[in-house]
């Protein structure tokens, strides 16, 4: 769990120093103007986010792996194998060859699936990490089984991952193995470990998927991705709407509820139109801000508007409001993933997990919360449910 609690930090906090590294060097970026009050606010605005989060994870005494082995082991291995082959060469067909091998843009790709975004979305953002979740959880409880197949899961998992060309996909991949084998570990030791082990991954697939000439180029690029550039919606956000919108404006992120395909066909909204921005804010600060205003309205850019940028938007002074929601809600599931892991409950454990890897996760980073309840999330975790059921307890004849 620490390590969950390591990359909510790291979300709340790295933009906070993103924006102390403006201040102080005197850089501009095109997002707008960098001040102390904007530093100061989404300072104390990680900070109660931060708090609540780490408070409720101290009072905690759950520290315990409790899963056991199933004689049903083996058999699930041997499927979730055929299965990451299969996953391997659908993302390989639909986004690793267009990207490694014909040189086109990720935005490019990733608008261009049409209604196969859907299921493209669901295998690399909840479908793989859990089978990397379930292969970790038999390869550290169960020492009869074959190690070999777990490694071989763990390469076309990660192998996959790189496919997509997005480096936070390869890394996402890997939580659930970090989680696990560092799940009773001090907190200090996991920064220790687990910090070098991503740096190195992140630079090395930098270098490779964004064609940078030297690793000291590709390292320096993920220091600055992860500070400044995490800060750039939220510089525009606090730059146009510092003191929120109105309700008729901010009521429109509610087509988030609904998804793009629906949105487009029940209500109308084109996803390359001008009119849908307002309901999806890192596109509509993405137009505001970037220099290229072609690629937000077609979406292949987006910036990242991150909790505080969208708590801003929509309360402004009164983002603490959001701040004290968003602990809450963060700790709740946090406490729910220790109380199964502690049970040795796999499904609920499953469940709860890809639910704040892909869905808490990516809200604190650059979504909006009310996709926290939306319907393309319901149907993900629903598939993801039968999923799992599928490779547990499904008997094929």
């Amino acid at each position: 769990m620490q390590l969950l609690i390591l990359i909510i930090a790291a979300y709340l906090f790295m933009p906070v120093i993103g924006e102390l590294y403006l201040l102080l060097s005197g850089d501009m970026v095109v997002a707008g103007d960098v001040t102390w009050q904007l530093f100061v606010n989404n300072l104390i605005y990680a900070l109660i986010v931060f708090s609540i989060v780490f408070f409720l994870y101290l009072k905690k005494e759950i520290n315990l792996i409790s899963f056991l082995p199933s004689t049903k082991d083996t058999r699930s291995l041997r499927r979730m194998l055929v299965i990451m082959i299969i996953f391997c060469c659908f993302v390989f067909i639909f986004s690793g060859y267009d990207y490694l091998f014909k040189g086109q843009n990720r935005g490019d790709i990733r608008v261009g699936f049409g209604p196969l975004g859907f299921l493209y979305k669901w295998i690399t953002i909840y479908a793989t990490p859990l089978i990397i979740l379930l292969t970790t959880i038999i390869f550290i409880t169960n020492k009869k089984i074959s190690k070999k197949i777990c490694y071989v899961i763990y390469f076309l998992g990660v192998l996959s991952a790189f496919f997509t060309g997005y480096k936070f996909v390869v890394i996402f991949t890997l939580i659930p193995v970090f989680l696990l084998l560092f799940y009773k570990k001090n907190i200090i030791k996991v920064v220790l470990y687990i910090t070098p082990i991503v740096l190195v991954i992140l630079t090395f697939t930098t270098r490779q998927v964004m064609n940078y000439s030297s690793y000291n180029d590709a390292f320096y690029f993920i220091i600055h991705r992860m500070t400044v550039m995490s800060a750039f919606g939220t510089i525009g956000v606090w730059n146009y709407f510092a003191n929120g919108v109105d309700i008729d404006q901010s009521s429109k992120l509610l087509y988030n509820l609904f998804g793009n395909t629906i949105s487009e066909h029940v209500f109308g909204l084109k996803f390359n139109s001008v009119d849908v921005l307002d309901s999806n804010l890192s596109r509509k600060i993405t137009y505001m801000v970037y220099p290229n205003w072609e690629k937000a309205i077609s979406g292949t850019t987006n910036v990242t508007v991150t909790n505080f940028g969208e708590a801003v938007y929509i309360l402004g002074s009164f983002y603490w409001i959001y701040a004290i929601f968003s602990g809450v809600i963060i700790s709740f599931f946090l406490n729910k993933i220790d109380l199964f892991i502690y049970k040795g409950d796999i499904l609920r454990t499953c469940m709860y997990y890809i639910f704040t890897a892909a869905v808490i996760l990516s809200w604190l980073n650059s979504s909006s919360f009310l996709t926290l309840f939306s319907f393309p999330v319901f149907l993900y975790m629903i598939m993801s449910y039968c999923f799992l059921k599928f490779i547990l307890n499904t008997k094929i004849v």
